[in-house]
């Protein structure tokens, strides 16, 4: 008898065994299947504009906040508005080993064969705040951004309420060739043609630096003076700058004033009656999003490969929240 339960004994001490180790030899196939196996993380690279741009810190700031939730690395670069070394940060995330990248685009089109190396070198390729040439879309993996044309749309719309008998003014825009600019003047010219809304003038703002935008603006006062009496800028830190300009020369009680993407210098300026409206976009779910796509493609999930952030008109009946950066 004490032999027949020593030996049930032995056998359910064997099968124990067994099912621990068939246990432990299931933890790293999971954790791989997640792309976070037993001796490495996920790295993620985020690619962004320039940091000159306020809109890019925010961009980073919570894609930092996402990739540590999700307990990836996280790698920071700043271009600094030179679309040659954003081309070389694409290359140095190949060459460091990174699972995937979180980029915004200088150029939709010059990025195209750095991002064509990275999707063929195994990295899952992110865009955010807009996406690229759609010649080269093949090479992206998702792309979570806003639709710059109606954001361009909204500002003639509401410009157009405005000045229902027809105005002049100028457009300060935002860096040549980067996609968000390019779209927010397109939709911007639809949404005025045939009105009697004339601009005079427009012109593109290198890395959208805003000290840049308020020599423009001054340029502008010079050459055209109470002929302006609107101006469309195309992000709210250079509105900040625009209205300095105008307070300056003492014209600001003379032209009305619309920006986008709704940060909190953009509020501030319509809280204050500075400026007439700005668009707001969510930037903090973009590059979250991106991260978590990395993570999911990673892990074999399927994702859709576009998702679309919506924009919202802010003026100073509903601008009673805070946008966050």
């Amino acid at each position: 008898m004490k032999k027949s339960i020593s030996l049930v004994t032995v056998l359910i001490l064997i099968v124990l065994m067994f099912a621990g180790c068939a246990s432990k030899s299931a933890e790293p196939a999971a954790a791989n299947a997640a792309g976070k196996d037993s001796g490495k993380k996920l790295k993620i690279a985020f690619i962004g504009t320039t940091n000159v741009d306020e809109s890019i810190k925010w961009f980073a700031k919570n894609a930092q906040e996402e990739a540590t939730a999700q307990g990836v690395e996280f790698v920071a670069f700043d271009p600094n508005g030179d679309v040659q070394k954003q081309t070389n940060m694409v290359t140095d995330a190949i060459a460091s080993k990174c699972d995937g990248i979180v980029i915004q685009c200088l150029d939709k089109t010059a990025l195209i064969p750095a991002l064509k190396k990275a999707k063929e070198a195994g990295l899952v390729v992110t865009l955010f705040g807009a996406d690229i040439d759609p010649s080269g879309q093949q090479y992206r993996d998702f792309v979570c951004a806003p639709d710059d044309l109606a954001a361009g749309k909204l500002a003639a719309e509401t410009f157009l309420k405005i000045f229902p008998n027809g105005a002049t003014g100028v457009e300060i825009m935002g860096g040549a060739g980067e996609d968000p600019a390019i779209k927010r003047e397109k939709g911007f010219d639809s949404g005025i043609q045939g009105s009697k809304l004339r601009v005079l003038e427009k012109m593109n703002i290198p890395g959208w630096d805003p000290a840049k935008a308020m020599s423009t603006t001054e340029d502008f006062m010079t050459k055209y003076g109470e002929k302006i009496q609107f101006i469309y800028c195309h992000w709210d830190n250079g509105a900040v700058s625009v209205v300095q300009a105008l307070e300056a020369k003492g014209m600001l009680d003379k032209v009305k004033i619309i920006s986008v993407d709704g940060c909190r210098a953009g509020f501030e300026l319509v809280k204050s009656g500075k400026t007439s409206a700005t668009m707001f976009q969510d930037m903090a779910l973009q590059s979250k999003e991106c991260v978590k796509a990395v993570v999911k493609i990673k892990g074999g999930e399927k994702v859709d490969p576009v998702e679309v952030v919506p924009w919202k008109v802010i003026t100073k009946d509903n601008a009673n929240f805070d946008p966050g950066w």
